[in-house]
């Protein structure tokens, strides 16, 4: 992880004990994203971004509202390119949608007209999997998100919690290099959250995926994450990265409880605070 680094230095314990080291997988380089409004007039989402990403590290990207945190996630996953610099994956350019990557947004976007089953493996389905195999793997992640017996309800059966289950399914079943997430549990009371949060980590630890996960929450981030990216206002540009010095595996309730994280909290605050000043504590 580079630009300005804050926070302690300790080595990856995940990543030794998976016998492999880290190395940079995402690069974006001098990145900068404008946009033209209907009037004509050019606004800058973000600019001069510069950052590298390590493979199977969890980034959490926090700022007040409208800096480019998401911009950044959409030109990370090649749903729009950069006005100016380059993002890449392993060395390549992204010019399209990567299919080693997977997304979950604040809002579900399940097929309404398919059960829980058919949603989660619509993914594999899409990429040519043979209908078996797509459901024995759908099946598979049904359960490891806790909604085995509920393969044939339809999601306006399901409560915001189980439908989220159902997005994080539809999402790894294909196994993914890269998970983008953009506040995918904000919608949810804060015990749906916690649970949530969890399943995330044990998903995701010891696999080797790499998550960018955008929030406005800095403590989901530092529970969550092996470094915090915070964004300056708008137009957005990285003003500090910390690692987050937390054992895992981690809890996110309990997490708080560990000595170090307030003490991360408050550094990482110091320079969140003046970014967000008018906008209210994200």
């Amino acid at each position: 992880m580079t630009v300005r680094e804050r926070g302690a230095s300790q080595p990856d314990v995940r990543a030794e004990q998976r016998g492999q080291a880290l190395a940079p997988y995402i690069e974006i380089r001098d990145v900068s994203k404008q946009f033209v409004n209907k009037k004509g007039t050019v606004f800058t989402g973000v600019t001069e971004i510069e950052l590298t990403i390590e493979k199977g590290s969890f980034v959490s990207i926090v700022g007040p509202s409208g800096c480019g945190k998401s911009t950044l996630l959409t030109m990370i996953s090649g749903l729009s390119g950069p006005t100016t610099g380059d993002v890449l994956i392993e060395g390549k350019s992204i010019r399209d949608v990567q299919n080693n990557m997977g997304f979950l947004f604040q809002k579900d976007v399940l097929f309404p007209w398919k059960t829980v089953l058919g949603n989660v493996e619509s993914p594999l389905l899409f990429r040519g999997v043979d209908k078996s195999e797509a459901n024995r793997r759908a099946l598979e992640w049904i359960a490891k998100v806790g909604l085995k017996g509920f393969e044939h309800h339809y999601p306006h059966q399901l409560s915001g919690g189980m439908r989220k289950r159902v997005s994080m399914a539809q999402t790894f079943v294909y196994d993914p290099e890269v998970i983008l997430m953009d506040e995918p549990f904000s919608a949810l009371d804060v015990h749906t959250r916690n649970r949530m949060e969890n399943e995330l980590m044990e998903i995701w630890g010891g696999s080797g995926r790499t998550v960018v996960f955008v929030t406005h929450d800095l403590e989901e981030a530092i529970a969550l994450s092996t470094h915090v990216v915070v964004f300056t206002k708008s137009p957005g540009r990285i003003k500090a990265v910390y690692e987050v010095d937390l054992p895992y595996p981690r809890n996110v309730a309990e997490i708080k409880f560990e000595p170090k994280f307030p003490e991360i909290y408050q550094m990482i605050w110091s320079d969140l605070r003046e970014e967000v000043a008018g906008h209210g504590h994200e």
